[in-house]
């Protein structure tokens, strides 16, 4: 799966996209579980655990969407 990371303005708010090349633009609810599950996914592969969850709310809200979509390519490489 191939994501595309973006920004638009709802109500004179500037909100992070997601969208799945070919498909439909993610809800930003849809994106910040996406960005968590990443998160969650590299850190329980890069430490050899299966909960992370402490990790990941540290920094969740600090990633930008260009080091999400690189840790996510990663995180592909790690896992498999």
């Amino acid at each position: 799966m191939e994501y595309v990371y973006g920004t638009s303005v709802i109500g004179g708010v500037e909100r992070e996209n997601l969208k799945i090349v070919g498909g439909p633009a993610l809800r930003e609810g849809e994106y910040l579980l996406h960005r968590h599950q990443i998160l969650h996914r590299f850190f329980c592969a890069l430490n050899g655990t299966e909960d992370e969850l402490e990790q990941v709310e540290k920094v969740e809200h600090f990633m930008s969407r260009e080091t999400m979509e690189n840790l996510e390519k990663l995180t592909i490489r790690l896992e498999g």
